[in-house]
């Protein structure tokens, strides 16, 4: 049936670059192209990262000065507070993610984008006024309700790349990470330790200003918005999870993709304080938080780094191949962390700068092979749902990894955190490559896609209309 309706619009109007509609542009409707939506990216990764480096310490003088606690209980005590935190902001991050897709197939992006703006700045500015603490759960909660600004930019990278370049409009997300992390550590412990904790946060709430003016001048991305009939059931996160079992390729690579984000998250969450743990000076050598900095920082540039290979590879082995090697090759150089115990703690640069580079490939080429069994209200559905595994994964990485550290260098294990996420990533690598090999059931061949979206976009814009089970229908293609 695609096939057919396929050649009926090649017959009506070919797909060339002389197309008389190709050349017609609709009069207010503008595609931005992906460095608007990376613009976004980066301000908001890298001024929440001004506001987030310095939120544990700044709890903690709060708690020092007004219950009269020691140093160390203060630490403490602040970072219970900081994972009750986190968590009343994923509760609420799950509780709306998947409405706040549906929405914006309809509104647009743009004022969810400015939502979520908004919502980080005041939680970053409620740092600034405390005490009293109860201040921070309330905005953490509205943080969590309201910021969805990675799910609605991946639906904005979606709305302006095709699907053969897709992966490469995701890896964005990595590559903006990986610029939070490679300069903001080392600037804000320096404007903490000169000023104090509250000039972090006004640096950051500065940048995230100029963020939410860079977006009311955003063009929208969304351009065809959905129409029709509005089905309140959609909202429910609990109702469109059932996306994931219409595709068993879908539910699988949706299952590995959570699991990787939680091996991947799990060593990061540990990884400060095993640091500080290895290179205390009794076990190996005295390194200060300024060298731990500039380990960190080197991490953000393998994550910028996985944009220029993202681009190598895929052509190469395509996107089923290119997510294989990289989780290869993040579960041999999580294991490697050895070597910087056991002969010289600067083979971390390497081993930290190649993990985060392979790693930033796994998620956005997963993401993009998942997309393409799906029409676009279908990707907005499943991209929603993937955003609230993914703060799953996330939420219990944080629980489980720590835990993992604790015990391990109560009995000299000390790198038991990093074994446990190598095993798991090799697992995962062996489970994706054999579902690659041997399935029945993969998406169409991209040019395929590409004029399917062309004749849906038309079929909403009423010049050419698809029945209705070809507009709701997956994109996959039986061996």
């Amino acid at each position: 049936m695609v096939s057919s309706v396929i050649a009926e619009e090649d017959s009506m109007n070919p797909f060339f670059p002389d197309s008389e509609e190709k050349k017609k542009k609709k009069k207010g409707c503008f595609r931005p192209r992906l460095i608007f939506v990376f613009f976004i990216i980066v301000i908001y990764y890298l001024f929440s990262a001004f506001g987030n480096f310095p939120k544990v310490q700044k709890i903690a003088e709060v708690l020092m000065n007004s219950g009269g606690m020691s140093e160390d209980d203060s630490l403490r005590e602040a970072n219970t507070i900081s994972g009750q935190l986190s968590f009343v902001a994923s509760a609420g991050h799950f509780s709306t993610v998947q409405a706040i897709s549906i929405l914006s197939d309809r509104t647009g992006r743009k004022p969810f984008l400015l939502i979520a703006m908004i919502s980080v700045a005041f939680n970053v500015a409620s740092y600034m006024y405390i005490p009293p603490l109860w201040i921070l759960y309330l905005t953490s909660a509205m943080t969590g309700l309201c910021d969805s600004l990675w799910t609605v930019t991946v639906l904005s990278i979606l709305d302006v790349s095709k699907a053969s370049s897709r992966a490469g409009g995701l890896v964005l997300l990595e590559v903006a990470n990986g610029i939070s992390m490679a300069g903001p550590p080392l600037l804000a412990g320096y404007i903490s330790t000169k000023w104090g904790y509250n000039w972090c946060f006004a640096a950051s709430l500065v940048g995230l200003g100029v963020g939410i003016l860079v977006i009311m001048i955003f063009p929208e991305t969304n351009v065809d918005k959905k129409v029709g009939k509005f089905n309140w059931k959609e909202l429910s996160p609990v109702t469109t999870v059932s996306v994931l079992f219409e595709n068993f390729g879908v539910f699988l690579l949706s299952i590995l993709l959570s699991l990787f984000l939680f091996t991947t998250m799990g060593v990061g969450s540990s990884f400060v304080a095993w640091f500080k743990y290895e290179f205390n000076g009794e076990r190996h050598v005295l390194l200060d938080d300024f060298m731990l900095s500039t380990v960190v920082c080197v991490r953000g540039i393998g994550s910028i780094f996985s944009y220029f290979l993202l681009k190598l590879l895929v052509p190469l082995l395509g996107e089923k191949f290119t997510a294989c090697l990289g989780v290869f090759l993040t579960s041999v150089l999580t294991a490697c962390h050895f070597s910087a115990t056991s002969f010289h703690w600067q083979f971390l640069y390497p081993i930290v700068f190649f993990q985060n580079a392979s790693a930033g490939i796994v998620v956005p080429t997963i993401q993009s092979y998942i997309s393409k069994y799906f029409n676009k209200e279908g990707q907005t559905k499943i991209m929603g749902v993937l955003s609230v595994i993914k703060t799953i994964g996330a939420s219990v990485a944080t629980i489980v990894f720590p835990i993992a550290f604790s015990w391990g260098t109560r009995n000299s294990i000390s790198l038991l955190h990093f074994w446990i996420a190598s095993v798991l990533a090799l697992a995962l690598f062996v489970i994706m490559l054999l579902f690659f090999l041997f399935s029945k059931v993969q998406p169409l061949e991209d040019w395929k896609i590409e004029k399917i979206e062309k004749i849906e976009r038309n079929s909403r814009r009423g010049s050419l209309l698809l029945p209705d089970d070809e507009t709701t229908r997956l994109y996959t293609n039986t061996k």
